[in-house]
């Protein structure tokens, strides 16, 4: 699946060893979740907050990313 955009778990998958499903394992989601979520460029918000403090980030950033690629 082709990336439409750079995002921060984009990144952080890319750093990451091992399979996107061993990834999405890490993470506490399905591999189609995973792949959806870098697909589009951004954690949705009600996941924003678990996805952020596994991936050790911000949350602030995690949220200026999605309202920038919603365009809100």
């Amino acid at each position: 699946m082709k990336r439409q955009h750079d995002s921060i778990l984009n990144e952080w998958v890319q750093k990451q060893p091992g399979s996107q499903h061993e990834i999405a394992t890490k993470l506490g989601i399905k591999i189609g979740t995973l792949k959806a979520w870098l697909c589009q460029g951004f954690v949705p918000k009600a996941s924003m907050q678990r996805i952020a403090s596994k991936i050790n980030c911000s949350g602030s950033d995690m949220i200026h990313e999605y309202y920038t690629r919603r365009g809100v």
